[in-house]
């Protein structure tokens, strides 16, 4: 995986906000750390779930979807999936998450993605300001 932004930068913006960052992976553990690591990313992660991990219900299950809120302490209904492939934007549904989020510089394509994505990101850049405008539409509905 080649990171198409600057991570590091995006995800000391995404805590700034106040946002929990996870990864959730059918990769292994080794491959998924040595990949964070190398992104720089590791310290702004509140937990991963990997592929062999113990007990874990591969993508599209909602399971890793709710023990990830469950270890976290959010709800189901403030957490937003973000992924590029249907698995990922599945799992979200599934497991009744706030949104599931597109992004288009992965594997998926619009047309795949269509049915499983309430939103699209043409890059992940972009995700601070969907958040900021998912929570202004919840804040207009509340």
């Amino acid at each position: 995986m080649c990171p198409v932004c600057d991570m590091p930068a995006l995800f000391t913006t995404l805590k700034a906000m106040g946002i929990k960052i996870a990864v959730c992976t059918a990769d292994s553990r080794a491959a998924t750390i040595d990949q964070m690591n190398k992104m720089g990313v590791i310290p702004f992660l509140d937990d991963i779930i990997c592929g062999n991990d113990v007990g874990i219900v591969p993508k599209p299950s909602p399971h890793c979807a709710i023990q990830i809120c469950k270890r976290l302490g959010v709800e189901l209904k403030e957490t937003l999936m973000v992924g590029d492939t249907i698995a990922d934007l599945k799992m979200g549904k599934v497991a009744g998450l706030r949104a599931s989020v597109a992004v288009m510089t992965g594997v998926g394509t619009r047309e795949t993605l269509a049915q499983y994505s309430d939103y699209f990101l043409e890059d992940i850049s972009e995700l601070p300001h969907l958040i900021t405008k998912t929570m202004n539409e919840d804040t207009k509905r509340g």
